[in-house]
């Protein structure tokens, strides 16, 4: 999955993430430009991806627009994740 909304990740990020799992889809990776990074909206986001099983395996900023960075989230396996 692909997201790049210009900055409107982060009023509607628990939307899809909630819509993802009422509707029963498994997005295993998402890659995602955010913008701006205002708080506590970032605090907000890495957490819901996290709690949800997704992990950063990529990011890169933009040379183009320095307010903005690309991350790759990869969803693990919920056994992988509660590990010893």
């Amino acid at each position: 999955m692909k997201i790049d909304i210009e900055g409107s990740e982060w009023e509607q990020f628990q939307d899809w993430l909630d819509d993802w799992k009422e509707m029963g889809v498994t997005v295993r990776q998402v890659q995602i430009e955010v913008h701006k990074s205002p708080l506590p909206q970032t605090v907000d986001f890495f957490n819901a991806m996290w709690e949800r099983g997704y992990v950063i395996f990529h990011k890169e900023p933009n040379y183009i627009n320095t307010e903005c960075i690309e991350f790759a989230f990869i969803l693990l396996d919920s056994d992988f994740k509660n590990k010893d």
